[in-house]
Parts: C-alpha cells; sequence; structure tokens
C-alpha cells in the first residue's frame, strides 16, 4: 500500500475497532440478534440490529479492503476508499430494504459463495437506521487524526476487535428463526386454531390446537396459507403449498391434507402473486380459488373445476350473503358476478394508486364494501359504484408493498378490523362499519377473527415468533398461546 493517506486509513479503521462505542454496538449486535428480537418483540428490537450493524461494518470493510490493497501498487486515497466504501455500504442496504428483487438475487449471491442462508426483511421503515452511519464516520475521522503511526499500537487488541466484529455481523446472518407465517380460526369452535411454522428445518408444517392454544400437534409437514373453511368444521385449506401438484390442499382434522386443486404447476400463467380461497355460503356452497390471478370455481365440493377466463388477473374476490352475488377486484376494476361467478360485468374503475389487497363485504348488507387499495382503505355503500377513503397509510412502505387484511366481525355487525403491512404497523378498529378507525395496540404481522366473544381476535407478533389471543373488548389485553410451537431459535 504505497499511499500514505491509505495507510493512515487502515490505521484508523483499526483504532475506531476497538473504541468503546464499537464494542458497544457489536454487544448490541450480537445481544438484539440472539435474545431481545424474541423476548420482547417491538419497533425497537426490530431496528436495533441495523443501527449497531451500520455503525461498525464500515470500519471492518476499510481494514478487509485496505489489507487487500496493500498486496498491490493501488495509490488509490485512503480517504476517497473511506468515503466510497461508506456510500456503497448505504447504497446497498436501501437496495435490500426496498427491493425484493434485490434482495432475493443477495441472498441467492451469498448462498452461491459461503453455502450459508442468510435472513433479510424488506422494510423501508428500516432506513432510518442510516444515521449511523455519518456518526460512524466522524469517529473514523476522528480517531485518523489521532494516528501518528501504522497500526502497530495494541496489535492485538486491534485483531480481537477486528475477529469479534466479523463474528458478530456473520452470526446475525444466519438463517432465518423459525416464524408463524398464517394463522386460522376454526369458524364453528373458537378453541380450535390452526398456526403455520416455517424455517425450523425438521419442524415446518401445519400445527392445529383444540384447546385454544394450550397444546399444538402437528398434522402436516406441508406449509403455505392456512384459511378455515366458512362452512364445515374442522376443515382448512393450505393455499400455494410448496409440496403441492395443484396449489390447494383440503385438511380435514384427524386426516392428511388432500389434493382438491385444479391448475397443475407449470401448465397455468402466474399472472400475479394472488392467491386466495373463498367460499360462497348459499344453499350449495361454492368454491373460488384464486391461483396467481387465475379464477378457479367450483359448485361440487371440488371435484370439478371450472376455469373463469376474465382475460385479467383477481387480485381478490368477495362472495356476498346474497346467493350468486360476488364481488372481485382485477387490475384497476371491481367487477360483479350475479350468477354465482359464470359472467361477470364492470361495475367501476378503482380509484387509488396501487393493487387492491383485500376486499370484504358486510354480512347483512351486500352493497357495503371494504376495500384495501394500495395504501388507503376505502368504502363503498353502494355496492362499489362510489367510493369513499377512510383512511390513508402514512408510513414510508412504497405501494407495490402495500398489503390488507380486512376483518368484519360475524358477531357484531358493526365492527370490522384492519391491518396494514406485515409487521410494521398496530390494527385499526372500527365500530361504525367502517366509516371511521382508531388505531389501537402493537404492530401486528397476522390478524384473525375467532367464535369467541371474550376472545375475538388471534394474531402473531412483527417477527412471527409470538402467537396472540386478544381477551377483552379492545384495546383489552393480549395473552400467548403458542408457547408449545416450535419457535425457540
Amino acid at each position: 500500500m504505497s499511499e500514505p493517506g491509505a495507510r493512515a486509513v487502515w490505521s484508523a479503521s483499526l483504532a475506531a475497532l476497538i473504541h468503546p462505542a464499537s464494542l458497544v454496538a457489536m454487544a448490541v449486535l450480537l445481544l438484539n440478534d440472539h435474545f431481545l428480537k424474541y423476548a420482547a418483540p417491538s419497533w425497537l428490537t426490530g431496528k436495533l440490529s441495523d443501527f449497531a450493524g451500520l455503525f461498525f461494518a464500515p470500519y471492518v470493510c476499510l481494514a478487509a479492503v485496505l489489507a487487500l490493497l496493500s498486496f498491490t501498487k493501488s495509490r488509490l486515497s485512503g480517504s476517497r476508499l473511506a468515503l466510497a466504501i461508506y456510500f456503497a455500504i448505504g447504497i446497498l442496504f436501501t437496495t435490500l430494504k426496498i427491493s425484493t428483487g434485490a434482495t432475493d438475487l443477495f441472498v441467492s449471491v451469498v448462498a452461491a459463495l459461503t453455502g450459508q442462508w442468510i435472513s433479510l426483511v424488506v422494510d423501508p421503515s428500516d432506513l432510518i437506521a442510516l444515521v449511523a452511519l455519518p456518526v460512524s464516520y466522524v469517529l473514523l475521522a476522528r480517531e485518523g487524526r489521532q494516528e501518528r503511526q501504522p497500526a502497530r499500537r495494541r496489535p492485538l487488541s486491534r485483531a480481537l476487535a477486528l475477529c469479534a466484529a466479523t463474528v458478530a455481523i456473520a452470526a446475525t446472518s444466519g438463517p432465518p428463526p423459525p416464524s408463524v407465517t398464517s394463522i386460522a380460526v376454526d369458524r364453528f369452535d373458537g378453541n380450535l386454531l390452526y398456526a403455520v411454522v416455517e424455517d425450523t428445518q425438521d419442524k415446518d408444517g401445519l400445527y392445529v390446537s383444540s384447546d385454544g392454544g394450550g397444546g399444538w400437534v402437528r398434522v402436516s409437514t406441508t406449509t403455505g396459507q392456512v384459511v378455515a373453511d366458512p362452512v364445515q368444521t374442522r376443515t382448512a385449506y393450505i393455499l400455494d403449498a410448496p409440496t403441492s401438484e395443484s396449489g390447494l390442499l383440503r385438511l380435514r382434522v384427524g386426516t392428511r391434507p388432500a389434493e382438491i386443486g385444479p391448475a397443475k404447476r407449470g401448465v397455468s400463467t402466474y399472472l400475479t402473486d394472488a392467491t386466495s380461497l373463498s367460499v360462497g355460503q348459499w344453499p350449495s356452497p361454492v368454491l373460488y380459488f384464486v391461483f396467481h390471478g387465475v379464477l378457479w370455481i367450483s359448485e361440487d365440493g371440488a371435484v370439478t373445476w371450472q376455469n373463469i377466463g376474465l382475460g385479467e388477473p383477481v387480485h381478490a374476490l368477495a362472495p356476498t350473503a346474497t346467493p350468486g352475488l360476488v364481488y372481485a377486484a382485477t387490475y384497476g376494476y371491481l367487477i360483479r358476478s350475479t350468477d354465482g361467478g359464470r359472467a361477470w360485468t364492470h361495475v367501476v374503475v378503482l380509484p387509488g394508486t396501487g393493487d387492491v389487497t383485500a376486499l370484504a363485504v358486510h354480512k347483512d348488507d351486500p352493497l357495503l364494501l371494504l376495500a384495501g387499495i394500495g395504501k388507503e382503505l376505502r368504502r363503498s355503500t353502494d355496492g362499489g359504484l362510489t367510493w369513499s377513503l377512510t383512511l390513508q397509510y402514512g408510513g414510508t412502505t412504497p405501494v407495490e408493498f402495500a398489503h390488507w387484511t380486512i376483518l368484519l366481525d360475524p358477531q357484531d355487525p358493526e365492527r370490522a378490523y384492519a391491518l396494514f403491512g406485515s409487521g410494521c404497523c398496530a390494527p385499526v378498529i372500527s365500530t361504525d362499519r367502517g366509516l371511521t378507525w382508531t388505531e389501537w395496540g402493537d404492530a401486528l404481522s397476522a390478524l384473525a377473527l375467532t367464535t369467541d366473544r371474550r376472545s375475538p381476535l388471534l394474531a402473531v407478533d412483527p417477527f412471527g415468533t409470538s402467537l396472540l389471543r386478544h381477551v377483552g373488548t379492545p384495546p383489552g389485553t393480549w395473552e400467548r398461546v403458542g408457547e408449545k410451537l416450535p419457535l425457540g431459535r
């Protein structure tokens, strides 16, 4: 390394690593990733590791890069390289927090190079941690001014600090922790709960509790989205399971899941990520299966299916209590069928920006609709002809990552619940049929209705590491009911 400035920066980066602030940051990173996130999940523990890692990671990168350059004849200025590395880290962190595609590519590259899979979560709100970079740079500059010779003082402590920092970064990049990814509650037995657990290696699968969460039994190694049957008790469906050939499995408690879906993988064209199951609860139940945007209908309990060729992907669907009346949201439009789905007509161009990720219709009023459109929650009282804005999500999540859950309480016609995103936000509640909304509680990643008025909701914490059951009228309290699920790291 022939350029003196580079050697000075190398020395400063090693000195910064043994500064108490860096040592504290390393300890915080390890403690938060391996204990606090699971013992006390919150917005703070969700961001703490990002702050800590961004503080000392540039020192590790600088030490490594400048050490490599020492074997070359590069005359690159150390100070310029330091700025370049800080900017590169900031750009990489920003990209990984806002782009799913970039995150998937990064994870794949790391896995190919190291043989290890890392866990990264796309969450634009994490960008607040970027404030750690300028603070880190100030400390680097301060240590650089105090250095008067190459990094020969306290070489052992500096080497140990570099090793500790590398271990801290590697330890926080292990496989994703076990988590609950989907939940459902039996529509007739509020104590019969379903939970899908993933990333536990030999314990992935669908778990069932028949006592309200006290005990759990794994009934299948299949994962995916679980949906309780609204017509039959002790029956649930698993959507988009990796092991499913058809995309849809049916589970009757006490038996193995059975393939019932219509579309063979590799045959259907995947139009969108939208996959859902709805049931028209009429004298003769009708199944509506949206498989990656393609709508299939079965009127004989999934024995046969009909592909409804709409020519455009379906993003959400909602059967009403009126026999034959069904609403669906496509790309930019609300459409309606009055004959159970055989024929469809366009109702209106939907307002707002972004796709419809949730559509719900009131059980007593087939003209009252609620829709999550982009970052907006909208309401219609005339069957979708006109819409009013009732709630606007004001966070930093880009509209393309917006996702809503909308639940209308079947036991209380005035009450509705909604949740934006998956782990970023607290739920909101309405006591006037969705006209006004109030935020309550802490952030959640999933929400489901039960049939127990004393315990109306089942939920998952922001990290998927705790299954919660609500007790009392909101805000009420939350009780953990998933201690016997395999969620320990």
